[in-house]
């Protein structure tokens, strides 16, 4: 079974920022898909919908 799969053209907004709070702990913040699009990276899977991740950095020895 040989087919092949041609997905249309799709358009992809990605953002993110990273906060330094001090010398040794950052913020970040990465904002995924912000348009929330629906189509599929490969046959069959699609895409995330919009989607906010963030976390802290916290780094030791820094001078």
């Amino acid at each position: 079974n040989n087919t092949n799969y041609k997905g249309g053209a799709a358009f992809d907004l990605n953002a993110g920022a990273e906060f330094r709070i001090t010398k040794n702990f950052n913020l970040w913040l990465q904002m995924n898909n912000i348009f929330n699009n629906k189509y599929e990276r490969w046959n069959q899977y699609q895409v995330f919908g919009f989607n906010i991740l963030g976390g802290i950095v916290y780094s030791f020895n820094q001078k």
